[in-house]
C-alpha cells in the first residue's frame, strides 16, 4: 500500500511538469463531448489514442444509478484527504496535489454528468443462426485496424440491408459517440497494451522468476490504477448484479477483430483462451462457444505467472468501448 501511494505522489508531480500527454491522463474536450482517457501517445507526445468510457444499456445505467454512481462520488471525495496526505508524504508539492484533485473531482463531473444522456448499448435479442452468416460474410474484410473495421461494417449493412442496431450493436454505439470514433482492433489494443507488457501472449509472461520484469509490469499495472482512482462508477461485487465498475478498463476490452480474419493465421502466438474464476458470470462468459471477436485480456496463473493475450473465447462478456485518434 505504501509503495502504491508513492508511485501516486510520482505521478503528480511529472502531471505537474510536463506537458505532453501520458497513458492514464483525463482527455475532457474532444469535439464530440466524449470525457476520455488517453491509452496511447507516440514518440511526439503530443498525438495518439483515447478510449470513451465503458458502454451500458439502459438497464445497466439505471441499476448504476440507482444503487451506486452518487454514492461512490461523495465516497472518493470523502477519502481525498487521506490520499493527499500519502502524496505528502511520498515527496509531492502540495499545491500541486490540490490542484491534481480538484481537477480530478471536476473530471469525475464531466463523467458522470456525460453518462446521463450518453448513447446506451442495444440488448435485445438476436437469432444466433442470421448473427453467425453476418460474421461468415464479413471475416474475410475484416482485419486488425478498427477504423477500417467500422466502414467495412458500415458498407455491408448498407449494402446487404442488415440491421446494425441488431446484428452489430458495439458499431452502432461507437457512431453515436460522434465523428472518428471507433471499436478498437487488436492493432489499436496492442497499442494500448505495450504500457502494461512488452508483447502480447505466453512468450511475454512475467513471474517471480525474473524478477525485474514483473516488477515494471508491477508499476504500470498501479501508475494506471493511481489514475483511474477517481473514475471508478461502483465497487460491489459481481454476485449482488452489478458486473460494472470502471468506466475505463485496460481489460476485457472486446475487440473489432474477428476470430476468423486474416489476422488470426499469422498472430496465434498472441491469441488463447481464458477462464475468470473470480466469478459466475466469468466462468459463464468464459464458457460461450459462439464469440466472433477477440478480446484484450489479463491473465494470471500462480504457476506459470502472469500475461496478456487476445482470448478467443470472451466476446460475449467483453466490454465496449471507443477509441479516437487525438
Amino acid at each position: 500500500m505504501k509503495k502504491l501511494f508513492i508511485l501516486l505522489a510520482a505521478i503528480i508531480v511529472c502531471a505537474a511538469k510536463m506537458s505532453a500527454w501520458e497513458i492514464g491522463d483525463f482527455y475532457a474536450n474532444d469535439p464530440t463531448g466524449v470525457p476520455a482517457v488517453v491509452v496511447y501517445v507516440d514518440d511526439s507526445g503530443e498525438h495518439g489514442l483515447i478510449m470513451s468510457p465503458i458502454a451500458v444499456t439502459q438497464k445497466q445505467y439505471d441499476k448504476l444509478k440507482e444503487k451506486q454512481i452518487d454514492k461512490y462520488s461523495a465516497a472518493f471525495e470523502k477519502k481525498i484527504p487521506k490520499l493527499k496526505k500519502y502524496a505528502i508524504k511520498g515527496g509531492a508539492d502540495k499545491d500541486s496535489i490540490d490542484a491534481y484533485y480538484d481537477m480530478m473531482l471536476q473530471n469525475r463531473q464531466k463523467l458522470v454528468d456525460w453518462f446521463d444522456n450518453a448513447p446506451r448499448l442495444y440488448d435485445g435479442k438476436l437469432k444466433e443462426k442470421d448473427e453467425r452468416k453476418q460474421i461468415k460474410d464479413l471475416s474475410s474484410e475484416i482485419n486488425e485496424y478498427g477504423e477500417d473495421n467500422l466502414k467495412t461494417v458500415v458498407r455491408y449493412c448498407q449494402e446487404e440491408n442488415v440491421d446494425m442496431t441488431q446484428y452489430f450493436r458495439q458499431f452502432e454505439y461507437v457512431i453515436n459517440l460522434g465523428e472518428g470514433w471507433f471499436v478498437p482492433g487488436n492493432h489499436e489494443l496492442e497499442l494500448f497494451n505495450k504500457f502494461f507488457a512488452e508483447g502480447m501472449g505466453k512468450d511475454n509472461k512475467v513471474s517471480a522468476f525474473n524478477y525485474d520484469k514483473f516488477m515494471k509490469a508491477l508499476d504500470q499495472k498501479i501508475k494506471w490504477s493511481n489514475k483511474m482512482v477517481g473514475y471508478d462508477l461502483i465497487r460491489r461485487p459481481v454476485t449482488r448484479g452489478i458486473t460494472i465498475t470502471k468506466a475505463f478498463p485496460n481489460s476485457f476490452i472486446l475487440s473489432s477483430t474477428m476470430l476468423k480474419s486474416a489476422w488470426t493465421e499469422e498472430n496465434k502466438d498472441k491469441t488463447g483462451k481464458a477462464i475468470d474464476t473470480s466469478s459466475i458470470l466469468s466462468m459463464i462468459g468464459s464458457a460461450a462457444d459462439l464469440d466472433n471477436y477477440y478480446t484484450l485480456m489479463y491473465v494470471e496463473s500462480q504457476m506459470l505467472g502472469q500475461w496478456w493475450i487476445f482470448a478467443d473465447n470472451w466476446g460475449s462478456g467483453a466490454l465496449v468501448v471507443g477509441f479516437k485518434y487525438f
